[in-house]
């Protein structure tokens, strides 16, 4: 077998030729392999970091499960054809650390995110930082330098590349998640006691998007769709649950069959 057929095979619970090899290599292995700064992969694309990974799944000879690419469909497109666009501003660095914020250019002027991410030189990138626990203004900069990308990819072209490059050493994905509580903002529980009836529209409206994105997927053809929730269950207890994620859950595992 190959290893996309092997994964396939245990993933449908038949009986592979022998158990599937794909450790969570996570991004450190892949990353570190490529000789570069972190900040090429996560914040330049140099190379974007599913194909770090797909590389270092040949490089060490096992079998590949790439969990998703991120791509943009044409439903994504038109929810976003009346907004301005949000670009990527790299606004202070340092020589292990790179500061950036978005902007986007509405009725002329720049409107600024309160947070900013920080890309470092050996690590993932952390975002949603407020400026000042990193020493920086919260106010909108002054001077800033926009990012420019040095692979890109666009609609789903990311996805068919991944495709090509994986071949037979493994599975491609695509994800979907669910309506639900956010476990890394603690605002979203008290909301939830507070202004219930706004989350379950939320909910709601997420929801139909997830539909409509996992029909869009589907229609690729990627070896599985995957419903990420890691975590999800710490602040969707099995009652919240039951209410906000559990009708998304049971239709995409639907569509699925």
């Amino acid at each position: 077998m190959t290893s996309k057929q092997r994964m396939l095979t245990a993933m449908k619970n038949g009986k592979p030729d022998m158990v599937p090899v794909a450790p969570d290599i996570s991004n450190m292995i892949p990353c570190r392999l490529t000789g570069k700064p972190f900040w090429d992969i996560y914040l330049y694309d140099d190379p974007p970091w599913w194909e770090a990974y797909i590389r270092a799944v040949k490089y060490f000879g096992f079998d590949g499960w790439l969990f998703s690419v991120p791509i943009e469909t044409d439903g994504d497109r038109k929810g976003l054809e009346d907004q301005p666009a949000w670009r990527e501003a790299i606004v202070a660095r340092t020589s292990e650390r790179i500061y950036t914020r978005r902007h986007r250019t509405v009725n002329g002027r720049e409107e600024w995110e309160e947070t900013c991410s920080v890309y470092y030189i050996a690590d993932p990138p952390t975002v949603g930082v407020p400026p000042a626990k990193v020493g920086l203004p919260s106010t909108p900069p002054s001077e800033w330098e926009d990012v420019c990308k040095r692979t890109t990819y666009t609609g789903v072209e990311a996805f068919h590349a991944a495709q090509r490059m994986m071949g037979d050493d493994g599975v491609v994905a695509l994800s979907v998640h669910m309506p639900g509580l956010a476990v890394w903002n603690p605002d979203s529980i008290y909301e939830y006691y507070d202004n219930r009836d706004a989350v379950l529209e939320r909910a709601r409206e997420e929801h139909r998007l997830i539909l409509r994105r996992t029909k869009e997927y589907l229609e690729l053809k990627p070896d599985l769709i995957l419903i990420g929730a890691s975590g999800h269950m710490l602040a969707n207890p099995e009652p919240i649950f039951r209410e906000l994620s559990l009708p998304t859950l049971k239709e995409v595992t639907s569509l699925c069959r």
